[in-house]
């Protein structure tokens, strides 16, 4: 199996950076809000759209890059905006959403690179060494 760095098969970059505090809450809202949790794949509220900002589209994929569930990687349902140390990965290519799930998995079966040296992944989640091809199943 031959693997690449994760940066050639996604377009990768930071997330908004928003704090909860500082946005609107509004539960009937389609806008969610990603932060480092990993229960509801990473989404702790529902938020206002922000003046002259658009959330991201449904279907990316978000990567915490730090904290207790350092990896914790998701594809999103909804439009949404990220807290701090996310980053937001698109896939370069058409991608079902099994094969997002798969890029999912196999990135956070890399958190033990990191929890074992108390690092963030900030620098080094680009370069990421992972499968090309998804295996069929």
């Amino acid at each position: 199996m031959k693997l690449v760095p994760l940066h050639s098969i996604f377009d990768i970059q930071y997330g908004n950076q928003f704090d909860l505090y500082k946005l609107d809450s509004d539960d009937e809202s389609e806008i969610n809000f990603v932060s480092r949790s990993r229960r509801n794949l990473g989404v702790v509220a529902k938020v206002s759209r922000i003046d002259g900002i658009d959330p991201f589209p449904t279907g990316l994929i978000t990567v915490t890059l730090g904290g207790t569930y350092l990896l914790s990687s998701f594809v999103q349902e909804q439009p949404f905006y990220t807290a701090q140390n996310i980053k937001v990965l698109t896939p370069k290519d058409k991608m079902s959403y099994n094969e997002k799930l798969f890029y999912c998995k196999v990135i956070e079966m890399n958190r033990f690179r990191y929890t074992s040296h108390g690092r963030e992944a900030n620098e080094t989640l680009d370069g990421l060494m992972i499968p090309r091809n998804v295996p069929s199943i």
